[in-house]
């Protein structure tokens, strides 16, 4: 049978899973840290589970990179249409006032 992220085969039956997560939601504080001696444990032995967390860990790094260079090309757009505007603006004032004073 063909595993995949949409399809997960399972041996818990419905029941099974309900009760597991009612008591992973109840007991919360137990579970997080039986997780987090399990991965200390995992990343101490476990060669191929460091490789995926540390491919995880890039994967999300290059989103978050991605997404901060984004939103500062965005904002340099923006100060570059403000300044642009503001020169315009300064040529336009400038040309009134230089005409102004040939007019005189």
């Amino acid at each position: 049978m063909e595993d995949t992220d949409a399809y997960r085969v399972s041996s818990y039956t419905p029941a099974q899973k309900r009760a597991t997560l009612k008591y992973r939601e109840q007991n919360k504080e137990a579970y997080n840290s039986y997780q987090r001696e399990y991965h200390k444990e995992q990343m101490a032995t476990n060669e191929d589970y460091r490789r995926r967390k540390a491919e995880a860990a890039a994967r999300t790094n290059a989103k978050i990179r991605a997404r901060k260079q984004a939103y500062e090309l965005a904002c340099a757009e923006e100060k570059i249409q403000i300044i642009y505007s503001d020169t315009n603006i300064d040529k336009e004032i400038t040309n009134q006032i230089l005409k102004n004073e040939n007019q005189s």
